[in-house]
């Protein structure tokens, strides 16, 4: 059931949110996937406001969306939210610094959230989906392409949406929920994240932490 909404506007996300579970029931699965990268360019050339609207619809989208419906999570005791965020929030981003800040921020909102609902049957993923096909991506391919500026996409290294929706599908199911406020790839093994769970729990791996 399609519902439009501005993901960057705090009433209209609270009316999704009422709509939802009025007309579908108890939402048990909330995946914050809505993103955009129109800053492309140097920091010093950038337009501030496209520069900041790239991070309210990243990251301030997100935190509206968990604001809605979390707390319907926290009192059926059950759900699942993922967030999905990029790569771009663990390396460098050169000309996408929008992208780049405001994922960086879905990945540790994601582990914080963790931490607050850790015991409440709430478990909470940050995933990145790779190289998908989509208008965002094709626009960034081509803005680089057009403006001369290095970009990590490759057309040629397409992933499948299907494997994204496999992933989050799984993570969805509860059985990875050990995993909760981790940050996994599609392209990651959850089978053998799960098998070495005590290993990245004690050393505290997929999640963003300075090394020393």
């Amino acid at each position: 059931m399609p519902l439009p909404a501005d993901v960057t506007d705090e009433h209209t996300v609270e009316r999704l949110a009422g709509r939802a579970e009025r007309d579908v029931g108890p939402i048990d699965v909330l995946v914050n996937n809505a993103g955009s990268c129109g800053a492309i360019g140097p920091v010093s050339a950038t337009n501030p406001h496209r520069w900041w609207h790239d991070v309210e619809t990243n990251l301030l989208g997100t935190f509206l969306c968990v604001h809605a419906f979390l707390p319907r999570m926290l009192a059926a005791g059950s759900g699942t939210i993922i967030n999905v965020a990029s790569y771009a929030a663990v390396r460098p981003a050169p000309y996408q610094t929008a992208y780049g800040c405001a994922k960086a921020a879905v990945v540790h909102l994601t582990e914080s959230l963790a931490a607050e609902t850790m015991d409440s049957g709430v478990s909470v993923f940050a995933i990145t989906p790779g190289t998908v096909r989509t208008d965002m991506t094709e626009y960034i391919i081509r803005e680089a392409a057009e403006r001369k500026l290095p970009t990590p996409l490759v057309s040629e290294n397409w992933l499948s949406m299907n494997r994204v929706a496999d992933l989050a599908v799984f993570l969805a199911s509860g059985k990875a929920d050990r995993l909760t406020g981790r940050f996994i790839h599609v392209l990651d093994d959850v089978a053998d994240l799960l098998r070495r769970v005590d290993v990245i729990e004690r050393d505290d791996l997929y999640v963003l932490r300075l090394r020393k």
